[in-house]
């Protein structure tokens, strides 16, 4: 793992991210191990964002205030086992996704990616055939 953080569970998980912050890391029952880094806040608007603050406030008559320069940031990602960072985006209705994974919940999003992603437990090796003589 590249980041220690605080302790957490698969059960300990809230509901939602909003009240967490910083580097969570785990071990799910199967023994791997994952980390969680949670980051909100506000940053600097960019251009897009201060092009639709702009038009905005045109479109209400007023001038751009200083709230209009700041736009909202949440940086959720995962990190399982030892491999890449799953950036976990929030949607309008308020659930999460990553690629074709959605979960109504933050814990239920974990879940979901751990078992999308987590390692696979390895099935027995089937008996070969038994050898004799083949039939044509």
């Amino acid at each position: 793992m590249r980041h220690r953080g605080q302790p957490i569970t698969i059960d300990t998980l809230p509901a939602s991210h909003e009240r967490m912050r910083g580097t969570y890391s785990g071990e799910t029952d199967d023994g791997c191990p994952f980390a969680i880094y949670v980051n909100s806040g506000q940053r600097r608007a960019g251009g897009n964002d201060l092009m639709r603050a702009h038009i905005r406030s045109l479109a209400q008559g007023r001038p751009m205030s200083h709230s209009d320069l700041y736009v909202q940031h949440d940086e959720i990602y995962i990190l399982i086992g030892n491999q890449q960072r799953k950036d976990i985006r929030i949607n309008a209705n308020g659930s999460y996704g990553y690629g074709n994974i959605h979960g109504r919940t933050f814990k239920e999003m974990i879940v979901n990616v751990l078992e999308a992603f987590g390692p696979k437990p390895k099935t027995a090796p089937q008996s070969p055939a038994p050898s004799g003589p083949k039939p044509f």
